[in-house]
């Protein structure tokens, strides 16, 4: 590492960073390379930007909505919430989400 750092003095160009020998790394993403879980990573790549959009429109207070901002996005659990809803059936699924959403008439 140190003398790639030399040369890059010396020449003044910019040497790119290889994974580590060993480390299974195949893939980089924003600058980070990847080893494991490589479809997380790459579903979130992909759909982090877009996903957030959505929840800042659908959450931002309007019409009597709850009001959410992008700290509170990234403060939720995502993986939490794909894991509790991979054990509910489809049906406990269904109600949840029409609960959280306030599509189910409580009442």
């Amino acid at each position: 590492m140190d003398l790639l750092a030399k040369e890059e003095c010396k020449e003044d160009h910019i040497i790119e960073m290889q994974p580590y020998e060993g480390s299974g790394a195949m893939l980089r993403i924003n600058g980070n390379w990847i080893t494991t879980n490589y479809h997380d990573h790459i579903l979130e790549a992909v759909m982090s930007k877009h996903h957030q959009q959505f929840f800042l429109q659908k959450y931002n207070g309007e019409n009597g909505r709850i009001s959410k901002s992008l700290d509170d996005y990234n403060q939720t659990s995502w993986q939490g919430i794909c894991n509790t809803r991979n054990i509910l059936t489809t049906r406990e699924n269904v109600r949840r989400m029409k609960l959280l959403t306030g599509w189910l008439n409580t009442g």
